[in-house]
């Protein structure tokens, strides 16, 4: 009995297209609603041991729909950029295709949350970046062994190729001459490009 009801919440729950990817460094939820689809990403975006990237991005391509507006939350302390790149890559994939926009991709971070390092190119995925007033943003100089080996330039390069300000770029590069984390507040960013909206704390 207990084993066809686990076989009919399975089978509501793949109807619903509903979803939920836990790895050891991050987790992964999806929901349906109406008109929208709602994804939310929390943890580092690093693969842990006896994982392959292959788990998220087959869960991207295969059960977030195309052409259907797009909700992401992110509350995100870094990751692998090479892991972060597919990421984007598959979300962007859903609403543009070859320079036409089927629907609009909205990234958001909370009230209180963090979006840092690899988790700025993969905010920057949303036609409308929001950031709640009193939410972390965390900058450094990309490494490899997860922050033992500095790589020159990476950081602003691939940023410059999500659409962050060159300018901004220019003249913050103190931040990314270390792997010492820099953290800013949204106005902070101004001139960046990063943020679209900035949501008000409410008083």
């Amino acid at each position: 009995m207990a084993f066809l009801l686990s076989i009919l919440l399975l089978s509501a729950s793949a109807f619903a297209g509903n979803f939920e990817l836990k790895q050891s460094r991050f987790e992964v939820t999806y929901s349906r609603r109406a008109q929208k689809q709602l994804i939310k990403i929390k943890g580092a975006l690093i693969i842990g041991k006896g994982e392959t990237e292959r788990s998220i991005l087959n869960a991207l391509r295969d059960r977030v729909e195309s052409n259907l507006d797009t909700h992401i939350i992110l509350d995100v302390f870094g990751g692998d950029i090479a892991v972060v790149n597919k990421i984007y890559d598959e979300l962007k994939l859903k609403c543009h295709d070859r320079g036409y926009k089927a629907c609009t991709i909205t990234t958001e971070v909370e009230m209180f949350r963090h979006c840092a390092s690899a988790c700025i190119p993969l905010f920057m995925v949303g036609d409308k970046r929001i950031a709640a007033e009193r939410t972390n943003w965390g900058f450094h100089q990309a490494a490899l062994v997860e922050g033992v080996i500095l790589i020159p330039f990476m950081s602003e390069y691939v940023l410059r190729q999500k659409g962050v300000n060159s300018k901004w770029l220019k003249n913050n590069k103190a931040m990314f001459n270390t792997l010492k984390i820099t953290w800013l507040e949204p106005l902070q960013l101004n001139g960046s490009g990063i943020i679209t909206h900035i949501i008000g704390h409410p008083k």
